[in-house]
């Protein structure tokens, strides 16, 4: 069919194969190779091979091992489409992708592979997680686990869909904290002086009530009660807008940034035919991902621990902002405060 000759690539799962799940292979008609049949003679196999080959899902094929003697009957459980040409040989096996075909692990022992070395010996393993987040903690656990086993083996992790699509959150992500810390630092010092203000405009108020007989200690509470009270109603106040402006605003940031990514895919150009590209500052590694666009819709939904946490922030700023100038103001005594005046 191509240059190259043919490679019998075994696979437990052919559905998990990363060409499959990102959309780049196509499964035509039949079904993948999975678990439940590994110790069936199967084979899934290029649209163009079984095309040259006039191959069906079902038909039976003689298949002939590395030793060119031992042969086995194998069906055809799937046909599948590659998209690249067929000149363009397979970096791994050096072989036309249109000759390439997936054997199950079953069908592999049939042809005598491993024989003399202990059986069937893996090259590769691909493992498939629920959560891109668990990444780190499935390569330590496999680390502990297989201990030396894994000498000779690379053991990584491709997030490079899951990057590709979650790009535009990271970005609004560090914009969103950088403008919380400059909104939180420029309304904890507004804060302070509209409360210094208040409190020193009752300079004369605390003197007379410590002139009757009034402890410190009681005005300092009772100015902390009425700061409190305020700010557990605006708290609340907010609580009911909130929801609904950070999801415009989210919804504004993630626009402006998932139109920036995916222009940025689209106006990706493959290296021309015999290049690297990184002449031309590209690199192959840098093709985007199929299937992964980037993410483009929001939803926000306040937790109510969070809700509790920034309350409990601005409610402590309030008080402290509080203490501090009435601290100040208490420490003279009622003479002074009244001679003083405002």
């Amino acid at each position: 069919m191509g240059p190259g000759g043919t490679a019998g690539i075994s696979v437990l799962d052919s559905s998990l194969l990363a060409d499959f799940r990102s959309g780049s292979f196509k499964l035509l008609s039949g079904q993948h190779l999975t678990t439940a049949g590994k110790k069936a003679n199967n084979i899934l196999v290029e649209e163009r091979f079984a095309r040259e080959n006039g191959l069906k899902v079902g038909d039976e094929v003689e298949v002939t091992g590395n030793d060119e003697q031992t042969t086995a009957d194998f069906t055809v459980a799937g046909i599948y489409r590659d998209p690249a040409r067929t000149d363009e040989l397979d970096r791994d096996h050096g072989i036309s992708p249109a000759n390439r075909v997936y054997v199950t692990l079953g069908g592999m022992a049939a042809l005598g592979s491993g024989s003399g070395q202990g059986g069937t010996q893996v090259s590769e393993a691909a493992f498939l997680l629920d959560d891109a987040g668990a990444q780190d903690a499935f390569k330590d656990g496999a680390r502990r686990l297989a201990g030396s086993q894994l000498d000779g083996f690379t053991l990584d992790a491709n997030d490079k869909a899951v990057r590709q699509m979650t790009g535009p959150l990271q970005s609004i992500s560090s914009t969103a904290t950088l403008a919380m810390w400059l909104i939180g630092v420029a309304g904890a010092v507004v804060l302070a002086l509209l409360v210094n203000l208040a409190v020193k405009q009752r300079r004369r108020e605390y003197g007379v009530l410590l002139s009757l007989g009034e402890k410190k200690w009681k005005l300092i509470t009772q100015q902390a009660l009425e700061i409190a009270a305020v700010a557990a109603l605006a708290i609340g106040v907010s609580s009911l807008f909130a929801p609904n402006l950070t999801q415009s605003a989210g919804q504004r940031l993630l626009d402006r940034e998932a139109a920036t990514a995916q222009e940025k895919i689209d106006s990706w150009e493959p290296p021309a035919p015999g290049s690297t590209g990184l002449d031309q500052g590209r690199s192959p590694d840098d093709q985007p991902v199929d299937n992964a666009d980037p993410i483009d819709r929001i939803t926000v939904e306040p937790d109510p621990a969070d809700l509790a946490a920034v309350g409990g922030i601005g409610l402590g700023m309030a008080l402290l902002a509080t203490a501090v100038p009435a601290a100040a103001v208490l420490r003279l005594n009622p003479r002074t405060i009244l001679t003083k005046g405002t």
